[in-house]
């Protein structure tokens, strides 16, 4: 096994610098986020695919993340704007069309966006310290479950966590104050607040 790393090609990509990027879990498609929106790339090809649309009103694209459930087919994207939008692109025969947008509550830059597969969740934070959930159907119609502002609280990252009383508890990463905020995946109801002791740059 070689541990040299090289240049296997170099992709045109974003006006301005490129925020955020993810792959499939198979590797067969890239997307990248930036001040002009959301773009995808085919890895293979090393060639941009089509896209349902650009940045607009909607401001640069600054979290980008593939979800998947058992009942769906294809590719699905989740990504959040500068402006505060969450966006959801869905992959049929091929070719990605947009579910839904929607702006959140108390619009500002989306700092972080996961899913939970088993139920079909999603949680949602931006720097104005919103935390908001949301479960879908299968069309990936958004229904929020709540919405929840922590103040005074720059949330950098969020993820679900444990399960308590049959729903997982979302956890929420401070970016200036090293706290960090478990929240119950039912109400939002704060259940604790830990400080680690130093900043939180990034987290994966």
């Amino acid at each position: 096994m070689t541990t040299q790393y090289k240049l296997c090609s170099t992709i045109p990509g974003h006006v301005g610098p490129v925020e955020c990027l993810t792959a499939t879990v198979d590797g067969k498609i890239l997307a990248s986020g930036g001040p002009d929106g959301t773009r995808l790339w085919g890895l293979k090809s090393m060639l941009e695919m089509p896209r349902p649309g650009g940045a607009g009103i909607r401001g640069a694209t600054c979290v980008v993340t593939w979800v998947s459930r058992d009942v769906e087919p294809g590719e699905v994207l989740f990504y959040g704007t500068q402006n505060g939008h969450f966006v959801c692109w869905r992959s049929i025969n091929e070719t990605f069309e947009e579910a839904f947008v929607l702006r959140l509550a108390l619009p500002s830059e989306i700092t972080g966006i996961h899913f939970d597969s088993a139920s079909s969740r999603a949680c949602i934070c931006n720097r104005g310290g919103l935390v908001q959930s949301f479960c879908f159907d299968r069309s990936w119609r958004p229904v929020s479950i709540f919405s929840v502002q922590l103040q005074p609280f720059v949330p950098k990252a969020i993820t679900f966590g444990n399960f308590h009383e049959n729903d997982r508890n979302i956890i929420v990463f401070g970016l200036y104050d090293g706290n960090v905020v478990t929240i119950a995946g039912r109400n939002g109801e704060i259940m604790k607040t830990q400080d680690i002791g130093c900043l939180m740059y990034a987290l994966l």
